[in-house]
């Protein structure tokens, strides 16, 4: 099978699952992808009082932003979603647990990635809450930038 087979099966496979969704995941799509497009979140706001779902709105970029992440007709919007997630992860951490591997990767101009510290594949067992669980076990992914705990 060649790469041109390949990239039809999937544009059918796609354009089947997008078939099959109900009405109102349909919708939901078409809002989330014009939410990102247009940056206005009162359509999804009203989408989801609609169903009675209640997010605050101050939450409600980052709620766009998980169900992105989660949907398999989104995908094409799933990495630019990651990346403001994990932007707000990064953005709320306390700099005095900055490493001194992530402090070295920062003055040498690299954006330190979760593929390669050490925490992605192996739990720190640190006491903390999940600490006992890999970071790729709670969801990161290897792109995703580091958190200020990122071990060589």
């Amino acid at each position: 099978m060649d790469v041109a087979e390949i990239e039809a099966r999937i544009v059918a496979q796609r354009k089947q699952y997008l078939e099959s969704l109900p009405g109102h995941l349909k919708e939901l799509g078409d809002i989330l992808r014009k939410s990102v497009t247009d940056g206005d979140l009162e359509p999804l706001a009203q989408f989801l009082a609609k169903h009675e779902i209640d997010v605050p709105r101050d939450k409600l970029e980052q709620f766009r932003d998980l169900l992105i992440v989660r949907r398999l007709d989104l995908k094409d919007l799933e990495p630019d979603a990651r990346r403001r997630l994990r932007s707000r992860v990064v953005a709320d951490q306390d700099e005095a647990q900055m490493t001194p591997d992530y402090l070295a990767a920062k003055r040498a101009g690299i954006t330190p990635r979760c593929r390669g510290c050490r925490y992605f594949t192996i739990p720190p067992n640190d006491g903390s809450p999940n600490g006992d669980k890999a970071c790729v076990s709670l969801g990161t992914k290897g792109v995703d930038e580091a958190c200020f705990g990122y071990t060589v």
